[in-house]
């Protein structure tokens, strides 16, 4: 079902080679492609935009068919395990009859444990918690998947890719346990089948009957009035209580024992197999979200839908030099001597590499801040600004390098309600051109709900596109 992993993968692969070319000739591209699309959801004509764009001349993502790989190979160890464990629990010590209180520990005791963690992790990964299962990192699967993200790392960054990174380790956790729990039930009831076992319980501990009763009571709760064959009675537990040392028992006691079997492969069905199958089908459904939402949420992919629906525009200057006033270009203007900002953001170190000067710029003290050289900065940085909301910012950017989606994706991220601005800075030595104008002007349009205004950080007339 689509987008897939290996779409994500193309996707991430081709916004980093677009990430590459000018602003103007993608725009041309994309336009052209979305004449031939047909009106329909972001997801599907992203889709067919990625098919358009991507001849797959590069190495073809395999994301997909490993995942295929690990399912496939967790549900046959899941399997085989479950079938091991059952029948080294039923055909050791086959003198003695199966401890029914041992037999809860390991098949309904432990798996609730764990899938009460597991649990509060896919909640808290749903929520965005870096919350961890105890040794989730000598997860052999864990190592597997992320060995294959290295190889692949030139297809897909793993930074876009944790909460579906982790929820595809849950889902394959719960796919083992599913598996698991066939396994055991499967070879619980060949077992049976086959050879003669019997049931009772024994601890080392004062343990009363009624304490044992309650606790068989309360796990039959949910099918002892449907299924009562499958429930206990105070008299079961009392007739098959035996000692460690013990090996005769009566007829009684013997028949009593084979009674228990019921109410076992019920608790192994109600706590150990349908859980594992619920919780597998909510961490998939998910993941597929999940992947559904980084797929089209994807850093870029708004600058790409926006290319797609927009209508054709002119890419000629006016007479004179001038910069163009057509649709779809926001206007840009000369930096206001004694305009006054609250923060300048230096954006990707903008003012190392140009002639220009901060000071020129009649900043308040200490509201220059760099950005645009960590991602994780960046969002804390982001965060900062929409808690502060100041009135106006300003955004220092190259302008002789094309816009890229970080920086798309941290304007579009601010929220503080004020004004934004961004200043484009000339090459050291050099000066701004036409073309470089119109990429920003066409970038700078495509986030109206920010009213984005371009300003020059030069006073002298645009370069043409021959001394560009």
């Amino acid at each position: 079902m689509r987008p897939d992993l290996d779409d994500l993968a193309r996707l991430d692969r081709q916004l980093d080679a677009d990430s590459e070319r000018p602003l103007r000739q993608l725009a041309a591209r994309d336009r052209e492609i979305g004449r031939g699309l047909d009106r329909g959801s972001s997801q599907t004509r992203l889709l067919a935009w990625l098919d358009r764009v991507d001849s797959g001349a590069g190495r073809r993502p395999r994301l997909e068919a490993i995942a295929a790989s690990i399912t496939l190979w967790l549900g046959v160890a899941g399997l085989l395990s479950g079938i091991s464990v059952m029948s080294g629990l039923l055909l050791v010590g086959r003198q003695q009859p199966v401890n029914v209180l041992l037999f809860l520990a390991l098949f309904i005791g432990t798996q609730l444990l764990l899938l009460l963690l597991t649990l509060a992790v896919g909640i808290g990964v749903t929520r965005g918690s870096a919350l961890h299962l105890p040794f989730e990192n000598l997860n052999p699967v864990r190592l597997l998947w992320q060995k294959a993200l290295a190889r692949l790392s030139g297809a897909l960054g793993q930074r876009h890719f944790a909460v579906i990174g982790r929820l595809a380790l849950l889902r394959w956790g719960q796919l083992f346990g599913v598996w698991f729990n066939l396994g055991a039930a499967a070879a619980f009831m060949t077992i049976l089948l086959v050879t003669d076992r019997s049931f009772g319980w024994s601890s080392t501990l004062d343990i009363s009957d009624g304490a044992v009763w309650r606790l068989t009571q309360l796990l039959s709760a949910p099918w002892s009035a449907w299924l009562p064959a499958a429930a206990t009675s105070p008299d079961l537990v009392a007739a098959t209580r035996f000692h460690a040392l013990q090996v005769v028992f009566d007829a009684g006691q013997s028949a009593s024992m084979r009674g228990w079997w019921p109410f076992l492969f019920m608790s192994m069905v109600c706590y150990g197999l349908l859980p594992r199958f619920v919780l597998w089908s909510v961490f998939r459904w998910q993941y597929r979200r999940r992947l559904r939402l980084a797929f089209t949420r994807f850093p870029g992919v708004s600058l790409v839908l926006g290319r797609i629906d927009s209508p054709s525009v002119a890419t000629q200057g006016e007479a004179g030099g001038n910069h163009p006033q057509t649709a779809g270009y926001a206007d840009i203007g000369l930096l206001p001597a004694d305009r006054r900002f609250s923060v300048l953001l230096d954006w990707a170190g903008a003012f190392a590499g140009s002639s220009a000067d901060t000071g020129r710029f009649a900043m308040e003290a200490g509201n220059t801040l760099k950005a645009g050289l960590d991602l994780e900065a960046d969002r804390q940085l982001l965060q900062r600004l929409n808690r502060e909301r100041p009135a106006s910012i300003l955004i220092a950017v190259k302008s002789w390098e094309p816009p890229l989606s970080d920086l798309g994706d941290f304007i579009r991220g601010l929220d503080t309600g004020g004004d934004c601005f961004l200043l484009l800075l000339p090459l050291r030595g050099g000066g701004i051109s036409v073309a470089e104008r119109q990429d920003w002007q066409h970038f700078a349009a495509r986030f109206p709900h920010r009213h984005l205004t371009v300003l020059a950080g030069e006073a002298g007339p645009p370069r043409s596109g021959a001394d560009a």
